[in-house]
């Protein structure tokens, strides 16, 4: 075998590996994807729900909406309030 031809079926190797991970890791990204958590701030979720943020604080200070504070922010996990919502 030629110096090119080894060359090339390295480069051939090498190309046939990279495409393998990049298949393995858009499969790991997707999956991912799914479980990523959507975080709101109090305006965000009021816009979301045409109400406003006085609403949307009154509404977690009831209890209806499960909030955390981060500092002085509350911030509403999409999961959290969907499920909420559920369990009414």
């Amino acid at each position: 075998m030629s110096t090119h031809g080894a060359a090339q079926q390295k480069t051939s190797s090498i190309l046939n590996s990279l495409r393998a991970r990049k298949k393995k890791t858009n499969r790991i990204d997707s999956s991912l994807t799914d479980t990523q958590e959507v975080i709101y701030t109090v305006s965000q979720l009021a816009k979301e729900l045409g109400t406003t943020p006085a609403a949307i604080r009154k509404r977690i200070a009831r209890g209806f909406i499960p909030a955390h504070k981060e500092g002085r922010k509350l911030i509403i996990l999409k999961s959290e309030y969907v499920g909420s919502l559920r369990e009414r």
